[in-house]
């Protein structure tokens, strides 16, 4: 009688899982986001385990949704239809992240123009273009103040300023 060697069953058992999975989907970030998401409605839902084991568990079943949509396209044969589905997905975050990252910038920029214009406020003025919105600064000097007409450098269009102080 042999002895049971674990090494060799351990590699059985991987050479069966990949022979499994050989020709499936597999994972990607929309599966990774539907995992995620059901840990998340799990451990938001665990606080009302005691106090009202009702709603519990209707929020832990709807908790299941994301998993077994996760596990199904794990497991799914269909690549186009998986692909077409992470596509999508992929493109709402990059929405998302776009828009936060210009929203970000923005502030980013405000608060330089704004540090710049506390640093310069004796010597430049800012004004924005009526049309693009781009911030054109203007020298202040003896001879400088009053109405002007502006170009502005990005979009061309030309604009009367006028300068106080």
């Amino acid at each position: 009688m042999s002895r049971f060697n674990f090494r060799e069953w351990l590699a059985a058992a991987a050479a069966r899982v990949r022979r499994f999975f050989s020709g499936r989907y597999g994972f990607d970030p929309l599966g990774g986001f539907l995992l995620f998401a059901h840990v998340t409605i799990i451990l938001a839902a665990s606080p009302f385990s005691y106090r009202n084991p009702f709603v519990y568990r209707i929020i832990a079943a709807c908790a299941l949704i994301p998993l077994v949509f996760a596990v199904f396209r794990l497991l799914s044969r269909n690549f186009a239809a998986r692909r077409r589905e992470n596509a999508v997905f992929l493109d709402a975050v990059y929405a998302v992240r776009r828009f936060f990252l210009r929203a970000g910038s923005r502030i980013k920029n405000g608060a330089e123009l704004t540090k710049n214009r506390i640093r310069h406020i004796r010597t430049n003025r800012y004004r924005r273009c009526p049309d693009c919105r781009a911030v054109l600064c203007f020298p202040v000097k003896k001879g400088h103040r009053g109405k002007k007409t502006a170009v502005c450098p990005r979009c061309g269009k030309r604009f009367s300023v006028f300068i106080w102080i």
